[in-house]
């Protein structure tokens, strides 16, 4: 969780956004997962972990703004 956690904040979107972006589940899993009413699979995950390495943050530079 905290993986996507901060995946989110540097692209400026929801975990929740992440997980329906990556994994195509519902907005509400993220909720879900934080109280422990479900958890997350491991072929999830990957799902996710996938999404993440082929859809990285923009660069920052050392001023804030995007790099080109």
């Amino acid at each position: 969780m905290t993986e996507i956690r901060t995946y989110a904040t540097a692209r400026g979107v929801k975990p929740a956004t992440v997980l329906q972006l990556a994994a195509r589940l519902s907005g509400k899993t993220w909720a879900k997962w934080e109280e422990g009413t479900a958890t997350c699979t491991i072929r999830t995950m990957s799902t996710i972990r996938e999404y993440m390495l082929l859809n990285p943050p923009p660069s920052v530079s050392a001023n804030g703004e995007e790099a080109a």
